[in-house]
């Protein structure tokens, strides 16, 4: 289960990976291991039920992790993958890049490991993976190891952050505006 002593063992692992090395701050460490925590229990060797992934991120298929790291996937040498693939937008395997900011997050790796919002991590790691359907349970199991990590409640979210401005939202394009003033000095409009 997500809250087993294993799966606790296993965050803290995590936590340890990435905060403790100043990788990320605590609340994006939350929003990882809260999709973790969803995709595979915090199991670095979970089979995806009713689907093909594997590990703690769910690799697909499941030899885009053992290639790399053979037949012992450990945990910790998945952060070492995780770490990759946010911050050097690129698949150790080949293939691209892994972390793809996206419209309503559009964080750079680098971005993402410093955000001060467990909400907005979470959605954010979500959305970067493109992982199905969201649910509010992975933001309920991130909120739940921030409190195994600091012993505190959940803190307040701030409030979201501005996202950046849609081609629409910028004004009217050139060509409108140009074709606007043009009929302006002709008479038409």
């Amino acid at each position: 289960e997500w809250d087993s002593p294993n799966a606790q063992q296993n965050a803290w692992e995590i936590y340890n990976y990435f905060f403790e090395n100043d990788i990320m701050s605590l609340e994006a460490v939350c929003g990882l291991v809260g999709n973790i925590a969803f995709e595979s229990r915090v199991n670095p060797w979970q089979e995806e039920v009713g689907g093909t992934g594997f590990g703690l991120i769910q690799w697909t298929p499941p030899s885009s992790l053992t290639d790399v790291l053979g037949d012992l996937p450990l945990g910790s040498a998945q952060c070492g993958l995780i770490y990759n693939e946010i911050m050097d937008n690129q698949s150790v395997w080949g293939g691209g890049a892994r972390w793809i900011p996206t419209t309503r997050y559009p964080y750079t790796g680098a971005q993402f490991c410093r955000l001060g919002s467990i909400r907005e991590a979470t959605q954010a790691y979500f959305a970067e993976r493109e992982r199905g359907t969201w649910s509010e349970l992975r933001y309920t199991y991130a909120s739940y190891y921030w409190e195994v990590f600091t012993g505190q409640p959940t803190p307040p979210e701030p409030p979201d952050p501005p996202v950046p401005p849609t081609p629409s939202q910028k004004g009217m394009p050139l060509y409108f505006y140009i074709t606007k003033k043009f009929k302006n000095k002709k008479g038409l409009i």
